[in-house]
């Protein structure tokens, strides 16, 4: 690939899988890191003033989404434009987290 060449710019392999958006980050084809297309879930967070007395409440987005690399495939979340700032978790991790959320929520008013 040469240096004016996008790293998006890689060939759509035949083994990509069925969620793969077909966009790919990787030097070759050969460490090609598949990426679905986010689902991005709108929602309020909390966030507090400096002085850490007062919060603000904001509308904020969160993209979710799926990244395989290397045969692993792991959850991301995050922004959808900064890969680079997402939280990328593996699949167990993310059901883990899925059920203790489930649980907690279950108590709440």
């Amino acid at each position: 690939m040469s240096s004016s060449e996008s790293p998006r710019a890689l060939p759509f392999p035949s083994s990509c899988p069925a969620w793969c958006a077909g966009e790919h980050e990787a030097s070759s084809v050969a460490d090609i890191a598949h990426r679905s297309e986010g689902i991005t879930v709108p929602g309020v967070e909390r966030s507090l003033h400096p002085n850490g007395d007062i919060h603000a409440i904001g509308v904020t987005e969160i993209t979710i989404g799926l990244e395989q690399t290397r045969g692993e495939t792991w959850v991301w979340f995050g922004s959808d434009q900064f890969a680079r700032q997402s939280t990328v978790l593996s699949i167990e991790t993310t059901k883990r987290v899925m059920r203790a959320v489930t649980a907690l929520l279950g108590d709440a008013p």
